[in-house]
């Protein structure tokens, strides 16, 4: 059925790729070049580049690497943010406050009163501290603001400073990326495969279906060795992730052969007098519970290390979000489980059964893959959790215009 339902979706992929409405899609027709080299600074070089497809070319942008812009641009969606979420509180709380009528009646009655003091006390006021410290909530080394004051006013100087910023882009480097924008779909899709060949430089790569939401504007501009090195840093911390991860994966093992456990370590013994359903509860509902959890914090922190390692796209990032994510899913789901809570019932009688170790870890370790089995069934709710319980931006991100360089 998996296949059957995988194959039909391949086929409907397909279909709707060739049609005629997504191949008059802007999207399908935009490349994306990365790891350029520096001679590649024009549009005619950038054309040169794509001579030998024999379709014509309509547009060709040259991204810039606008750190400042971006980090104003940041800045002012943070606070947005508070902003947005301040309102809200003080909606809920002045609906609150009107239908229990619990504002004064002088607090009302003033003329010059503003309309939030009408269903709001003053001291009630939305309010956030900004500072160094201020992500920390240390309150005592950072200063209180009136959110409903302070966010407008810093929201319209980061738009002063973002029009003065864009006034010279000249000003700003280039990165080492192009976007190429074909008349034909097919002639996007042959550039892409073909670059690398026709180009001769191993660096370069090419993607297709490019869409500005998906981009990582600021990691277009780093050079291939940086992403090299970023590289290998996230994949070692990937693997010191594996390390740290392995002993909570094998305690969540151990916990799964509690029955057989309580009876060999004297001080677990009070769990065997507990009644079966409590022994059932621990032993087989708990340490899937906790794998679960263990297995949607990792989606957190992978993303966060794929992302530094410099990859351009959103997709390329949860693309390989997955392939890591099944790494730990093979290593600790499955292999650290399954000896963890095998060990736990072959070792039970270790001082007089040495000589029959091996036949009592082939008879016990393929009997604790029934835990296994029982954490599969919830493995795709905890990723789902982990992928989209983290805190997501409600503010659509802005987007900086990369105006081509003539």
């Amino acid at each position: 059925m998996i296949h059957r339902e995988y194959a039909h979706f391949s086929e409907t992929r397909k279909a709707y790729l060739n049609s005629p409405a997504h191949a008059a899609l802007s999207r399908s027709r935009t490349v994306m070049v990365t790891n350029l080299a520096k001679e590649y600074d024009n549009e005619e070089r950038i054309w040169g580049l794509a001579a030998f497809v024999s379709g014509p070319i309509e547009q060709v942008w040259l991204p810039r690497a606008v750190k400042p812009i971006e980090e104003l641009l940041e800045e002012r969606n943070n606070e947005c943010q508070i902003l947005e979420k301040a309102e809200n509180k003080l909606f809920k709380r002045g609906k609150t406050n009107a239908r229990k009528n619990t504002m004064s009646e002088n607090a009302a009655a003033e003329e010059n009163a503003d309309i939030i003091a009408q269903f709001m006390l003053e001291k009630k006021r939305p309010s956030h501290n900004i500072g160094t410290l201020a992500d920390f909530s240390i309150g005592f080394l950072c200063t209180k603001v009136d959110t409903l004051t302070h966010s407008p006013q810093f929201m319209r100087e980061h738009d002063e400073q973002l029009v003065l910023l864009r006034k010279d882009m000249e000003q700003y480097e280039l990165a080492n990326s192009a976007f190429i924008r074909f008349a034909k779909q097919t002639d996007a899709h042959m550039f892409a495969q073909q670059l690398k060949k026709n180009a001769k430089v191993k660096t370069i790569s090419a993607s297709t279906e490019v869409i500005p939401e998906d981009i990582i504007w600021h990691n277009l501009s780093m050079s291939p060795y940086q992403l090299k090195i970023r590289a290998a840093v996230s994949w070692a911390l990937t693997i010191g992730l594996i390390i740290i991860w392995a002993p909570l994966v094998a305690f969540v093992g151990v916990v799964s052969s509690v029955s057989t456990l309580c009876s060999t370590v004297f001080f677990l013994g009070w769990i065997c007098v507990l009644p079966s359903a409590v022994v059932g509860i621990i032993q087989g509902i708990l340490p899937p519970v906790l794998l679960a959890v263990l297995f949607m914090i990792l989606p957190i922190v992978l993303r966060i290390f794929i992302k530094q390692q410099g990859e351009p796209r959103d997709s390329d990032i949860e693309r390989k979000l997955w392939s890591r994510f099944w790494l730990f899913q093979i290593i600790h789901g499955f292999l650290i489980v399954a000896v963890a809570s095998g060990l736990v019932a072959a070792l039970r009688n270790i001082g007089s059964t040495v000589s029959e170790l091996p036949e009592l870890l082939v008879t016990n370790i393929p009997d604790s893959t029934i835990f296994s089995q029982s954490f599969s069934q919830s493995t795709p709710h905890s990723f789902w959790l982990g992928t989209t319980g983290m805190p997501r931006k409600t503010v659509r991100k802005s987007r900086t215009q990369r105006p081509p360089v003539s």
